[in-house]
């Protein structure tokens, strides 16, 4: 169900998905601290999933914009007196962020267009349903 932008959720399922964004978004925040990166491969890529799962549920949730940066402040603002590291590290914790949610913000417009592409090829196909092949390309490359 959709209301006003977002989707109507049960209490129950916005508080997991608040859960989410938060877990997420702090675990990402102590990873970059780290000095490891959202990437393709290895430890990059967790973090990079990590985000990305975040922004999902955030978007969810109707959360505007770029909005992990601002929770990751929290998490500094949090954590900071007990992991300095944090703190020292808190322009590059809230610069990659920024730049990955950006980048999952345009790969996910992308993939909608990408999807729209092909919900219009079914129309004209008289088509309702989408190949295994063409879903699986969605999910894998968006």
């Amino acid at each position: 169900k959709r209301q006003g932008g977002k989707t109507a959720l049960s209490s129950e399922q916005e508080q997991r998905l608040i859960r989410i964004v938060a877990d997420h978004v702090r675990a990402a925040t102590f990873i970059i601290a780290d000095g490891v990166l959202p990437g393709n491969v290895e430890q990059g890529y967790i973090c990079r999933r990590l985000v990305r799962r975040a922004v999902r549920c955030g978007h969810e949730l109707g959360m505007p914009g770029i909005f992990t940066a601002e929770v990751a402040q929290a998490v500094i603002a949090r954590f900071g007196p007990i992991y300095p590291e944090l703190e020292q590290r808190q322009a590059t914790i809230l610069n990659e962020l920024t730049r990955e949610e950006e980048r999952f913000g345009k790969t996910l417009a992308r993939g909608l267009g990408e999807f729209q592409k092909l919900e219009e090829g079914l129309r004209q196909r008289g088509e309702r349903v989408l190949t295994g092949k063409a879903v699986f390309r969605l999910f894998d490359t968006f």
